[in-house]
């Protein structure tokens, strides 16, 4: 839900038009971050495999947002690291 509601959201509020919105399926980010949303729902080890590319993005998008001065840099990364969070208590508390 964050990646398709609040995702373009945050650049509404931020002063960015409709047409600068970032949607799901379309901009990149609002996917990969839709994606590590999905990867919560998956069990086993297939899901840290699957994290190989949107992680990562969500990192370098990050950075590349703090290089040019974007209020919202920090929201990618933000994301990445609470989906490895709950990932990883997901196979620590519930061994799944």
């Amino acid at each position: 839900m964050f990646a398709l509601v609040v995702q373009p959201a945050i650049g509404l509020l931020l002063g960015r038009s409709w047409r600068q919105a970032e949607i799901f399926g379309i901009a990149p980010n609002p996917t990969g971050i839709g994606t590590l949303g999905l990867l919560l729902a998956l069990a086993g080890p297939a899901r840290w495999a699957l994290m190989v590319l949107p992680a990562p993005w969500c990192a370098a998008t990050g950075a590349t947002f703090w290089a040019t001065s974007a209020s919202d840099f920090w929201v990618p990364p933000a994301v990445a690291l609470l989906t490895l969070a709950l990932l990883t208590l997901a196979l620590v508390v519930w061994r799944r």
